[in-house]
């Protein structure tokens, strides 16, 4: 059978209730069109596979699946946040306690350096003190020195006029 599709010469049928067939007759009369050709618009115009249990149109199941998804990574999203957040907070007290033991650091740094200021102070006095005391000393070195050559030659002398003695001591003492 040939058909010519600019006419409409075929015929498509479904069973109702009479409550359902006079809404669609009403609903066709609102639209200015005949019931046929409401009908023809509205399933041209939603020409989707509807699912099969639910009644929903596929596409709304698709959307219906993607909003899921999307409440899921925005759950995620949240979550993430609320973990950046903690971990910025304890970031800052780790910095604002590290902040705080380089200042302590600085402090003691500083009190270091003025104790080893005073000990440079004090070892350069007592370093000018042995200089003085080591300068002093030099002229009193060479006296010492001259003294114990003249005692050495003294302590020789005794101990030859010893020796010499008790050669004479003994010569008396025989005659």
């Amino acid at each position: 059978m040939i058909q010519n599709e600019h006419f409409r010469n075929c015929t498509v049928s479904f069973r109702t209730t009479s409550q359902h067939k006079l809404h669609i007759d009403r609903l066709a009369q609102a639209s200015g069109l005949t019931t046929s050709e409401y009908l023809v618009h509205l399933t041209s115009r939603y020409a989707q596979p509807i699912e099969k249990f639910s009644g929903d149109l596929r596409e709304v199941v698709e959307q219906k699946e993607e909003n899921r998804k999307l409440q899921r990574r925005i759950k995620r999203l949240e979550t993430d946040l609320e973990n950046a957040d903690t971990r910025v907070v304890f970031e800052q007290d780790q910095s604002r306690k590290k902040e705080g033991t380089i200042a302590e650091q600085g402090l003691l740094i500083q009190q270091l350096s003025a104790e080893l200021g005073g000990h440079q102070k004090t070892i350069a006095s007592l370093k000018a003190i042995g200089q003085k005391a080591i300068t002093s000393l030099e002229p009193q070195k060479s006296i010492d020195a001259t003294e114990q050559n003249n005692s050495e030659v003294g302590i020789g002398e005794v101990i030859f006029f010893g020796i010499l003695g008790l050669f004479a001591f003994s010569s008396l003492s025989r005659r």
